[in-house]
């Protein structure tokens, strides 16, 4: 789906800084709160929803907004919730009201809410999170714990989270009404649930290697049943003049693992690298390269170039349109699963003065002010083999009180 790849891409676009360390801080006991925005344009003509031919045209507007609010001396929680406002063409094919115009728009939004406490005789920090997200035709809720040990000279962290999502498509009606509109009411049931259940096991080991190089390695194993395909993805056969929904296998197993490393090249440049290995059994093998290298141009303004390269060898399942052979047992033409190579570069500015940009009061008789700590603008620009484009571009504020 177009969406989750727009998701993708602001999650790392958006995406300020990696912490070497995650255990909740005892020096800071502000509460931190960040605003972010972003604009995502996207264009191509490989659309799943019309069988891998037609506009994928779609405008995107998001907000976040994240808190991060100390509980005590060792405890915090953190709430993010974000929405989006998007207009698509291809969206207006899928609508189960079959509203006919020029671009369909539809507002999804998410929470996020997670616990942590750090026991500092251990070094241990322990936490629970929960996500609930909904959009017009998908609903998903998830629960999840992490644990992680830092080392007792501060240099090695070893993490382990784990999280379960219950998935539900169809919210307010039934599924069938998502079914392409030529073959919606032949009474056909093309898929048999409406549910999707993911188990996701991340671990994540990080090392202070020297003062200047730090580095991470991570295993994940996410296993997936239910529905995996997506009830009005069209698939269009040769000498059929109506098209299926599109099949695919009702369990998944993906293991995406990935090398980080850190380098602090003098006091004003930091080389971050990132190595990335994805396989999934439908037979999805992927490499993933990306490079960032914040420079300081003073001691409060940084320049942000970034850069990103995919690698992608498709799925065994996936066929261009009436490509597919009509007996085959799982069928898509999402570009998404296809074969195909990506390029992601843009760059970002961040202002952050050593005492803040200003301070000001909520109001008149406030106790205490509110610090307005940076401002950060980035821009990236996603080119990928198959002809789709897009740009998305965010600005970010962070706050302390």
């Amino acid at each position: 789906m177009r969406m989750q790849l727009k998701i993708a891409i602001s999650k790392l676009i958006l995406i300020l800084s990696f912490p070497v360390f995650g255990q909740v801080q005892e020096t800071e006991r502000k509460t931190e709160v960040d605003f972010l925005f972003s604009y995502y344009d996207q264009s191509g003509n490989h659309s799943a929803v019309t069988g891998g031919q037609g506009t994928e045209e779609l405008h995107d507007y998001s907000g976040i907004i994240i808190v991060n609010v100390p509980i005590k001396k060792n405890k915090a929680l953190r709430v993010e919730h974000g929405l989006s406002y998007f207009t698509s063409a291809s969206h207006d094919n899928i609508n189960p009201n079959t509203i006919s115009s020029a671009s369909y728009a539809d507002l999804t939004g998410y929470l996020d809410l997670s616990y942590s406490k750090y026991d500092s005789a251990r070094r241990l920090t322990y936490g629970i999170n929960g996500r609930i997200l909904l959009e017009e035709y998908f609903g998903s809720a998830s629960i999840g714990g992490s644990i992680s040990k830092v080392s007792d000279d501060n240099n090695r962290e070893f993490r382990v989270s784990a999280n379960f999502f219950a998935d539900k498509w169809a919210l307010n009606y039934k599924i069938n009404k998502l079914y392409p509109i030529e073959i919606r009411y032949t009474g056909i049931d093309y898929v048999h649930t409406d549910k999707r259940y993911s188990t996701n096991l991340n671990t994540i080991l990080s090392q202070v290697i020297s003062k200047r190089l730090h580095a991470s390695v991570a295993l994940g194993i996410i296993h997936q049943f239910g529905l995996l395909n997506t009830p009005y993805h069209r698939v269009y056969f040769e000498g059929e003049n109506l098209p299926r929904v599109e099949r695919l296998p009702g369990q998944k197993l993906r293991i995406p693992t990935s090398v980080r490393l850190h380098y602090f090249w003098g006091d004003r440049i930091v080389i971050r690298s990132f190595y990335r290995y994805y396989w999934d059994t439908f037979g999805v093998k992927a490499h993933t390269i990306n490079l960032e290298m914040p420079i300081k141009i003073t001691n409060f303004i940084a320049f942000q170039p970034f850069y990103r390269i995919h690698f992608q060898r498709g799925s065994r399942y996936f066929a261009p349109y009436l490509g597919h052979d009509p007996n085959a047992a799982y069928y898509t033409s999402d570009y998404d699963l296809s074969t195909f190579t990506s390029h992601f570069a843009g760059a970002g500015f961040k202002y952050s003065p050593a005492m803040g940009i200003s301070k000001f009061k909520l109001y008149a008789k406030a106790r205490k002010s509110v610090l307005f700590r940076e401002v950060q603008l980035r821009g990236g620009s996603y080119r990928r083999s198959d002809g789709m484009r897009s740009l998305i571009v965010s600005l970010g504020f962070s706050f302390l009180y």
